[in-house]
């Protein structure tokens, strides 16, 4: 019984170090063009596990965020969302 409250202990402790930290987040969106295709990284990476060194690394839904934030308007970012999938 004692090692099934450890392993739930060390479970909580291991997933939240994990994601990637409002920090890792911000470098991220720093690179966004507008506001809106930095607000869809911070929501869409944030699962991310961590933070990589190339942009191809990503998952899917991040990279596709990462595309939003390069678009130069919001209309432009929001299609690239929406085609996307997401």
């Amino acid at each position: 019984m004692k090692n099934f409250y450890l392993a739930i202990i060390l479970s909580l402790f291991i997933s939240n170090t994990l994601a990637m930290d409002d920090s890792d987040l911000g470098e991220l969106a720093a690179g966004a063009k507008t506001d809106w295709g930095a607000r869809a990284i911070y929501e869409i990476c944030q699962d991310e596990p961590s933070k990589k060194p190339f942009r191809w690394q990503y998952g899917e839904d991040c990279k596709c965020a990462l595309k939003a934030g390069d678009a130069k308007s919001e209309m432009g970012a929001k299609i690239i969302v929406e085609a996307c999938g997401l």
